[in-house]
């Protein structure tokens, strides 16, 4: 829904409106820090997550959890929706301190911080590579891996583990869909009245631009009239690849990172 921002607002980012397209439930986390340094913030949810059409892969793994020595989660997604499942198939999350934990960065490790379990490795490059690095570093032949996961995803982590010698069981334990149009920000987009608009995933890119196309606007003219805002490179580089520039990145692949990335844009260091 859009944000009407009713109350005026001063900061660095005062005067720009910056559109949201993370999924409802994950929307506040950015739309909140853009709040406070100024932004009139427009919430357009493109994606919702829902549960995979099968479950047993998750089911079997969890039934045989204890056989795991280490358990991979590339976001707060995956570590909420498999803990939800793992409860519902009678089993505690304490069933999980018997694996190692490793995280891709400091907003998965907090969310298990948050169910009172602790991330064994967390990369220095909050991303799937940067998991990958610290891997190849350690001895893994034989080492079995559980990767709870969105249903479509990078391969490169669980790839890379194969290579290396682990047995490695990628599950399922969500699936991303197409968010419902909000008609009043389509408004806004055909009115080129958005400044930037933050993308925070490879799919929230590319569902953006499938919105947009069936809504009958032209993708290329609203692409020209706002500034894509990324979370980090693999974003980057999906944005890039469909022929649109990426003028804000940011440093660290976090939401305080793409924070920080629009406010300097703007000239104003936070």
């Amino acid at each position: 829904m859009t944000d009407a921002n009713a109350i005026p607002r001063t900061g660095p980012l005062s005067g720009h409106t910056v559109l949201v397209t993370r999924a409802a439930n994950q929307s506040d986390a950015l739309a909140a820090p853009l709040k406070d340094l100024g932004a009139t913030v427009v919430s357009f949810p493109v994606i919702e997550m829902v549960d995979p059409e099968d479950w047993g892969p998750t089911d079997k793994a969890i039934a045989s959890l204890d056989s795991y020595d280490w358990i991979v989660f590339s976001s707060t997604n995956a570590v909420n929706r498999f803990v939800a499942r793992l409860r519902l198939q009678g089993r505690n999350v304490s069933d999980v301190r018997g694996c190692k934990i490793a995280v891709v960065g400091m907003a998965t490790a907090r969310a298990l911080e948050a169910l009172k379990l602790r991330a064994d490795l967390i990369p220095t490059e909050y991303r799937a590579e940067g998991l990958v690095e610290a891997f190849e570093r350690m001895e893994t032949t034989g080492v079995r891996v559980l990767v709870p996961r969105a249903l479509k995803g990078r391969d490169i982590l669980p790839d890379a583990m194969r290579a290396a010698g682990c047995h490695v069981n990628v599950v399922p334990v969500y699936r991303t869909v197409r968010a419902k149009v909000l008609p009043e920000v389509l408004g806004h987009l055909h009115a080129c009245d958005i400044d930037v608009v933050t993308f925070t995933s490879p799919s929230t890119f590319t569902n953006f631009i499938g919105i947009v196309a069936d809504a009958g606007l032209d993708v290329d003219r609203v692409m020209s009239c706002v500034m894509p805002a990324s979370i980090g490179p693999v974003t980057t580089t999906v944005i890039r690849r469909a022929g649109y520039d990426v003028p804000i990145e940011a440093e660290k692949s976090t939401v305080d990172g793409l924070v920080e990335a629009i406010a300097t844009s703007f000239g104003r260091q936070m």
